[in-house]
């Protein structure tokens, strides 16, 4: 699933040590017999959500992990770089050998697209 690695970093972010993304999802959890928990746990618990049942609640107390997330100006920063890297390239590619005309014309249009959001950010500020 998509969100898969998005929920493994937040959870990350907020401090839990011990996270992984199962590879093949649930049915391939399930199927595999070697579960870290045993999935009629976490079925039960739901069935009694639908019930209208209540389920002891579980503590989990958060600890902010700042070095796992950009500010807006680092990243910024990274795209303002990373433009300059692909300008650079482009010179140096259309001088030394002529470039598929798509992939000169991708390279062009996320440049434009780099700047573009680089120049949103700083009319805002």
């Amino acid at each position: 699933m998509f969100s898969a690695a998005r929920v493994w970093w937040k959870f990350c972010v907020s401090g839990h040590e011990k996270v992984w993304v199962l590879d093949g999802g649930l049915p391939r959890w399930r199927a595999s017999g070697n579960a870290i928990l045993k999935a009629s746990a976490a079925s039960e618990a739901i069935k009694k959500i639908y019930q209208g049942q209540i389920v002891s609640p579980v503590t989990f107390k958060t600890k902010f992990q700042p070095h796992l997330v950009w500010t807006l100006d680092q990243i910024y920063a990274f795209y303002t770089g990373l433009t300059v890297l692909l300008q650079s390239l482009v010179r140096e590619y259309e001088a030394v050998i002529s470039l598929e005309a798509n992939v000169s014309l991708f390279l062009r249009c996320l440049i434009l697209l780099l700047k573009h959001s680089y120049q949103q950010k700083t009319l805002k500020k």
